[in-house]
């Protein structure tokens, strides 16, 4: 099963739906829907422009940190302007410019929050054990979903 993990600016982590079959990480990411949802959360929740002028607002698109192996700027771009913030890709034999490793440094410190809430949503024994024949799928699900929900009161702070 593959399922979407993500953590928020004001450290909120959660789990997206969990798919069945084979789908590449890219493939998940471009039809499992979270995208779509971000969009619309965007699409209704605009900020103001400034403080001067706070009936005159603005929406402020999503940004996505990937790993390198994703293939998901035109979805991100096609759901509302959606930013993809991804490592500099390096091509075989070529050196890395110092803004090149730079950048995909502060990517690397900016996703390792991801990373460690993937471990947190991970910690349930019973998904842990993984899924086993005769279980219920939509339970096994809402385990996935629950848990990582709980573990944001149980946990510090990741950010």
């Amino acid at each position: 099963m593959k399922g979407g993990i993500f953590i928020q600016p004001c450290s909120w982590g959660g789990t997206w739906r969990l798919w069945t079959g084979r789908e590449s990480d890219s493939g998940y990411h471009e039809k499992s829907g979270y995208v779509q949802a971000q969009e619309q959360f965007q699409n209704k929740d605009l900020v103001p422009l400034s403080v001067e002028t706070p009936e005159k607002k603005e929406v402020v698109p999503f940004t996505n940190y990937l790993d390198k192996g994703y293939r998901a700027r035109a979805v991100n771009w096609r759901c509302g302007k959606q930013r993809t913030v991804q490592p500099v890709f390096g091509k075989s034999g070529q050196k890395f410019k110092g803004i090149d490793a730079k950048f995909s440094g502060s990517v690397a410190s900016d996703r390792s929050g991801n990373e460690r809430e993937v471990n947190i949503s991970k910690r349930s024994g019973f998904i842990k054990a993984g899924f086993k024949t005769n279980m219920d799928p939509r339970m096994f699900e809402d385990v996935w979903l629950t848990w990582s929900f709980q573990a944001n009161f149980m946990y510090h702070q990741i950010l």
